[in-house]
Order: structure tokens, then sequence, then C-alpha cells
């Protein structure tokens, strides 16, 4: 069996897997809440539920969305592991950084960066949210900005000052923590 055709497979026993874990979620959940509701606890226990449901389907739409901007599985499968690896190093958001980096490579596709290249731009600009210690929504806000520059195929003074002064603001402010 060929690389390509077992990572195909594991893919496919992923999707499985996530439905699965989906199934067996909503089934504990309604144990759970039982439970609870004996308990006097229902409404924690709901959320809880609710919040493994909405993760698990989070990272299955970041991870489809990359499948479907990658240029066959092999790329799929090492972008995959990249994205953890630098999820771990710079301790941000596995979902997020999926996701944004499968927009971010559909956007940067068109430019003449080459797949290694796109992957040192992002992997910085990671590096730069985790540095900071920026949260994931604050570093999904700048991939997004980042992206948008790039599908546009060029920067402009204007777009390049906003986002300047955006991360200025940030730092003078509070909202985004400086490590000296």
């Amino acid at each position: 069996m060929t690389f390509s055709a077992s990572l195909r497979l594991n893919t496919k026993e992923f999707k499985k897997g996530i439905a699965d874990v989906q199934r067996s979620l909503k089934g504990l959940q309604s144990t759970f809440l039982g439970l609870a509701g004996a308990l006097g606890l229902g409404m924690s226990f709901s959320r809880l539920g609710s919040s493994l449901m909405d993760t698990a389907v989070k990272l299955s739409t970041a991870k489809n969305t990359l499948e479907n901007v990658s240029k066959g599985i092999g790329e799929y499968g090492e972008s995959l592991e990249w994205l953890r690896k630098i999820s771990n190093r710079y301790g941000q958001d596995m979902i997020v950084l999926t996701n944004s980096f499968a927009q971010f490579r559909a956007a940067a596709s068109s430019s003449k960066l080459t797949l290694e290249e796109m992957r040192d731009v992002y992997e910085s600009l990671t590096r730069a949210a985790g540095a900071y210690h920026m949260s994931a929504d604050r570093t999904n806000d700048m991939m997004i900005a980042v992206t948008q520059m790039f599908s546009k195929g060029k920067v402009t003074a204007e777009e390049l000052r906003r986002q300047l002064d955006t991360w200025l603001a940030m730092v003078l402010f509070g909202s985004l923590e400086v490590a000296l």
C-alpha cells in the first residue's frame, strides 16, 4: 500500500472516528444530564457536553478546509503534522492555526512563494503571537489581516499602517502583553 493510499485510509478513519465521538458524546451528555438533574448540576454538564461537541466539530471543519486547499493527501498530512508541532512549540490553539493556515495557504498560493516559504512566513507570525502571549482570537485576527493582504496580491501602505496602528494600540492599552 502506498503512503498516499494509507494516508487516505487514515483520513477516512479519522472522519469516522469524529462521527463516533460525536455520537458517544451525545449519549454521555444524556447520561450526565440524567445524573446531574438528580444532583441539581444539569446546566454545568450540559455546557461541558456542548463544549466538547463544538470543539470536535470545529477541529473537523478546520481539517476539512486544510484538506481542500492542500495539493494532495501527502501535503495535507505533512501540514497537519507541521501545524501540530508549531502549535505545541508556540503555545497556540491547534484549531485556530489549522483554520487560519488553510485560509493563508489558499490566499498565498497565487503568490510566487513556495510551500516552504509560506510555512516560514506563517510560523514567524505564530512565533510572534506566542511571544506576545496573544489570545487565540487576537492570533486569528492577525492571521486574517495577513491573509487578506496576500489575497489582494499586494500590501498597500495604508493597509500596513492600519495593521501597525492596531498592534501599537494593543500594546499601549494592555490588550497585548509584551514579554520583556
